[in-house]
């Protein structure tokens, strides 16, 4: 007798299917569930780990800011993007006076460290963009510029605010409905928005000219206009903001002047290399403040003469400074830096290329080492507060395009002078890196980790 097969009637398929369905919306359910759960761990784990740090870092007492506080977690390694929570839209703000870092949730309440005996109104909330806003709070850390008044506007309801701008800048005057508050930062003069009013002045607060690289500003403008002082074109008293790459700040080939940058902030963020300091005779650069670049803060290619920088700060930067060649008795003392790449050789405070260069025959790319008498470059009184690795030396510092340099040769320990700096977290471990192999390393890295304290 012959059999039929049989297959699965189409109630029996619509029934597997249907338990199918059901599987995996359990399953998408319980994964989800399990990722939130696992955020709101992390999140737990990183305020309690940023308290600890907090509180072994001001053992005998408490930060006169909040700002103080947030500017020692940077130099802890604890930079603006790992204070950003996983769970969506869950906020961490800072306690002043139990100096206490806390997780808000999305319903604003206070969820961990838990039974939490703080006011929410107590609590500064961390400002890295305009959906930072935490209902109830009125007090932020800025760990970015401010800038956008419409959004701003938008996102935070009307009322009276308290920014602690952490060396940076708020870009806008005070919208009407609101009044903001602000200390230790810069104000951009901009034009008065109708109907508006100024910020209440206050002496931690610097009101400074905008330089707008976006508008088009050169800087064949900018030094056609300085103000001469004792041989010098002298910058003072400017906020350099740029945004678009091809509106970047970078000089005319052969300005051969002797340029003084002072009390100056550069906050050109997310454009690569916007500002090159190139073809000046002398640079000097002092009490500045570098904010948030995504490459070298300063960028040297190459000077007719000396570097001279001082009194400055790096606050959030990629890199530091790049130094291309300069000419013997250049000095970098007296600086901050925050670098915030720190698992490769571009997350440097310093980078030194070639160091100096002759410049009789006129050629930027003669290169010699050959310093006088004393350091070529002297690196001294500088906080490196948090970077991959305080001075990177480049192929071409140690060994000449001339002639190779070894340590018997008696002008190679003249070019440099690193003595009194401080050194916080450095995660290559070592003062000093090589970015390229070199014949004699071993000689040239045991000798500069010598020299640099």
């Amino acid at each position: 007798m012959k059999q039929t097969k049989k297959g699965f009637t189409l109630v029996e398929l619509l029934v597997v299917i249907a338990i199918l369905a059901i599987l995996a919306t359990v399953s998408v359910v319980g994964y989800t569930s399990f990722i939130t759960r696992a955020n709101l761990s992390n999140d737990q784990a990183t305020i309690a780990m940023i308290n600890r740090n907090l509180q072994a870092e001001f053992v005998t007492g408490k930060p006169e800011s909040a700002g103080e506080a947030l500017t020692a977690l940077g130099g802890l390694g604890f930079t603006d993007e790992k204070l950003v929570p996983y769970s969506a839209n869950y906020h961490y703000a800072y306690h002043l006076e139990s100096n206490t870092f806390y997780l808000v949730d999305n319903n604003d309440t206070i969820v961990y460290p838990e039974n939490a005996s703080v006011d929410k109104s107590e609590l500064w909330g961390l400002y890295h963009d305009d959906s930072s806003y935490i209902a109830g709070v009125n007090q932020y850390v800025a760990l970015n510029p401010v800038t956008s008044h419409e959004k701003f506007v938008l996102a935070f309801a009307p009322g009276s605010y308290y920014f602690d701008l952490n060396q940076n800048y708020i870009a806008f005057h005070q919208p009407q409905g609101y009044q903001i508050n602000i200390s230790n930062g810069y104000v951009a003069q901009l034009e008065q928005i109708a109907g508006s009013t100024s910020y209440p002045a206050s002496e931690t607060v610097v009101s400074m000219q905008v330089v707008d690289g976006t508008a088009g500003k050169s800087w064949s403008d900018i030094i056609a206009s300085a103000e001469v002082v004792s041989g010098e074109k002298v910058i003072k008293d400017k906020l350099f903001v740029c945004t678009n790459e091809n509106k970047a700040f970078r000089p005319t080939a052969g300005t051969k002047e002797s340029v003084r940058f002072q009390n100056c902030v550069f906050a050109c963020g997310a454009v690569d290399d916007a500002i090159r300091f190139n073809s000046f005779t002398n640079l000097i650069i002092d009490g500045c403040t570098f904010l948030d670049s995504s490459a070298s803060a300063i960028h040297i290619e190459y000077l007719y003469g000396k570097l001279t920088i001082t009194n400055s700060k790096f606050i959030g930067c990629a890199r530091g400074i790049h130094i291309g060649a300069c000419a013997e008795g250049s000095l970098i003392q007296g600086n901050t830096f925050n670098i915030t790449t720190t698992d490769n050789n571009d997350g440097y405070a310093i980078r030194l290329d070639a160091t100096f260069h002759d410049i009789d025959d006129g050629k930027e790319d003669s290169y010699i080492h050959t310093p006088a008498q004393g350091a070529a470059i002297a690196i001294k009184d500088n906080n490196f507060e948090y970077c991959y690795a305080p001075i990177v030396l480049r192929k071409g510092f140690a060994e000449g395009q001339k002639y190779q340099l070894n340590t018997s040769d008696p002008e190679y320990k003249h070019l440099i002078e690193c003595s009194n700096n401080t050194f916080g977290t450095i995660h290559s471990n070592e003062k000093v890196v090589y970015s390229k192999e070199m014949y004699n390393w071993d000689d040239v890295k045991a000798y500069f980790e010598g020299i640099i304290k």
